[in-house]
């Protein structure tokens, strides 16, 4: 199990670490490229009308409490399963 997580994490920070790469003249692009401009982006802006409505929700707040508090336990319970 932590090989696997080890070379998960690896190939995972290899695909960021190249995603934002320039490409190489006469080359191609990168195979692939994001950004996030995050809530407080969102709510500054103009569009997006429904995803901030939906965004002010008090069950998205205890949505996103809920994931935030998952994802925090999750390696423990990994290290526990090995």
């Amino acid at each position: 199990m932590k090989r696997r997580c080890a070379t998960t994490g690896i190939l995972l920070f290899a695909l960021a670490a190249g995603s934002g790469a320039q490409p190489a003249p006469g080359g191609g692009a990168p195979l692939l490229s994001w950004h996030a401009a995050g809530r407080d982006a969102l709510a500054k802006g103009t569009n997006a009308t429904l995803l901030k409505r939906v965004d002010q929700l008090a069950l998205t707040d205890a949505l996103r409490k809920q994931i935030a508090t998952n994802l925090a336990r999750a390696p423990r319970k990994a290290r526990e399963k090995d």
